[in-house]
């Protein structure tokens, strides 16, 4: 077997594991959530079976918020994948527009990404 298709098993093998492990868990729009290391949680804006677009507040007189991109499938979390993002994740229309790129497969969450662990969902 060589390397790649080592790699590959174990992508997929993972995938399957955080469907199962995510799957059983109900995410909608407007719930909050909060990962290992944050004090305050994030409100999910967006959501579909793989992917959840969050965001906290961040400076409320400029209209700015601290975003975080998900992907449950992966087991990831972080930034977008765009260079310069046309988006504020401000407006709810900016986060359903990237849900859409996300999973039409325009965009991906970004390659500095961490491990997803959530230690609350409300």
């Amino acid at each position: 077997m060589t390397p790649y298709e080592k790699a590959q098993i174990e992508y997929e093998e993972r995938i399957k594991s955080n469907k199962e492990k995510y799957g059983k868990m109900t995410f909608k729009q407007g719930m909050k959530i909060w990962f290992d290391g944050e004090r305050n949680g994030y409100t999910i804006r967006a959501c579909n079976e793989r992917y959840l677009v969050c965001t906290k507040p961040y400076n409320l007189r400029k209209n700015t918020v601290i975003y975080s991109m998900v992907d449950l499938w992966e087991g990831i979390r972080g930034k977008d994948g765009y260079v310069f993002g046309p988006y504020s994740y401000y407006d709810q229309e900016d986060c359903d527009s990237y849900l859409e790129d996300i999973t039409s497969g325009k965009v991906s969450v970004s390659r500095h990404h961490i491990e997803l662990k959530i230690s609350k969902l409300q």
